[in-house]
């Protein structure tokens, strides 16, 4: 793959922008057990509230933020919005350390607003990377960012656990992985900086005008069909279940099995283990067999019982087993629904996944906020939540099968 898109491009203005996608999914899979770990208040309610607030600002500030700078990409070109957006990721983690080190709950979900509003790093990415070279050598270009995306997804976690576990005796092991990352961040920057030269004159648009709520009408595709609608739902309903096991999977680690924040650390590394399982093995082999529709019943299925399973789990060991069903499931789910989605686009492909992304981004943030209340002190909460939205989106796509027939 990396002989593939070097024929068409410089390795040195391939690999900084890999690597800047490297860096963006590292971040945001160590955050997680970061701030799981890391209390924010001592009381246990209070605590619940301002985890899913620190966790859900940053999707929520994504979704409204992510359209304007793409199109300011447009029309000042990819490097000067991507240096903005590693700034911002820069500025975010140490704001997040520094609140850490003091003490304020303000200071890190102020980081993470900030990291939200700057958070189309991966995005950008990924539009340079289809810019460079031919036509020819796209999908292995794009096909090697998405790698970067799912290696730093792995990787990112179990950096942070290393680097926490190096840094526990010298008091410094809430704060090692975040030093790391904003270091690692700034080289890649330096580099990018260096080495990247946007392809041609920036388009400027004039139908294209920035809309602080793009994304917003964006989800009008969404409900264009009662087809598109009942997916869209299904697929709302997903990733709400999705981001109430991801984000609170680390406290309820901690709370119930009183598991140290490296272990968590490892454990969401697991977790990205089964996203590249399902991308690279499970979900080819799949499609090769089956249609989507059953792809995305089976999947759903298979992932409201683990998840229901981890709910209820007595011991550590169990939650261990059940990591990479869950995130495989829930991925080669994703892939499913979006290939439904997609079939219904009408030609308009490009439109629908930016519902998709939009979706995503709200669920993600709205399950975030809501599980901090859910919680109440008590993590088990979100992660039945999760069980019973994964329930429901399975029953609604098991309802759609009498639409289509």
């Amino acid at each position: 793959m990396i002989e593939t898109a070097a024929r068409a491009f410089p390795l040195n203005q391939l690999l900084p922008l890999c690597l800047l996608v490297f860096v963006d999914a590292m971040g945001f899979a160590m955050i997680v057990p970061i701030l799981a770990s890391n209390p924010l208040s001592e009381n246990p309610l209070l605590q619940s509230v301002l985890y899913g607030l620190a966790v859900g600002i940053y999707p929520l500030a994504t979704f409204f933020a992510a359209p304007l700078l793409g199109i300011l990409s447009d029309r000042k070109g990819r490097l000067p919005i991507m240096l903005l957006c590693g700034a911002g990721l820069i500025a975010s983690y140490a704001a997040i350390a520094v609140g850490f080190e003091v003490g304020s709950p303000t200071l890190v979900i102020l980081g993470r607003l900030v990291g939200g509003l700057t958070a189309a790093t991966q995005a950008l990415a990924l539009a340079a990377l289809s810019d460079l070279g031919d036509r020819g050598s796209k999908d292995a270009r794009i096909n090697l960012g998405l790698l970067s995306s799912s290696l730093g997804f792995v990787l990112g976690p179990v950096l942070s656990g290393v680097l926490a576990q190096i840094g526990e005796s010298a008091r410094f092991d809430r704060i090692a992985p975040l030093v790391a990352l904003m270091a690692i961040a700034a080289a890649t920057m330096a580099w990018l900086a260096a080495s990247y030269r946007d392809r041609g004159a920036p388009e400027r648009v004039e139908d294209n005008p920035l809309d602080f709520l793009g994304s917003v009408r964006e989800l009008r595709l969404a409900v264009a069909s009662p087809v598109l609608r009942r997916l869209s739902t299904v697929f709302l309903l997903q990733q709400l279940a999705w981001g109430g096991f991801f984000f609170f999977v680390a406290t309820f680690l901690i709370d119930r099995f009183a598991m140290s924040n490296y272990g968590v650390s490892y454990f969401m590394g697991v977790l990205g283990i089964g996203f590249c399982l399902s991308f690279a093995v499970v979900t080819p082999l799949l499609r090769k067999l089956f249609p989507a529709y059953p792809v995305a019943l089976g999947s759903m299925m298979v992932t409201t019982v683990c998840i229901t399973a981890a709910a209820v789990g007595s011991t550590v060991a169990w939650e261990w087993l059940l990591a990479i069903p869950i995130s495989t499931g829930v991925a080669v789910a994703y892939g499913a629904v979006i290939s439904l989605l997609t079939d219904q686009a009408d030609g308009n492909e490009g439109g629908i996944l930016g519902v998709t992304a939009s979706i995503n981004a709200l669920a993600f943030g709205l399950t975030s906020l809501a599980g901090g209340v859910i919680a109440g002190g008590d993590a088990v909460g979100p992660i039945v939540f999760a069980a019973v939205l994964m329930a429901a989106s399975t029953l609604l796509l098991t309802g759609l099968r009498t639409q289509r027939d």
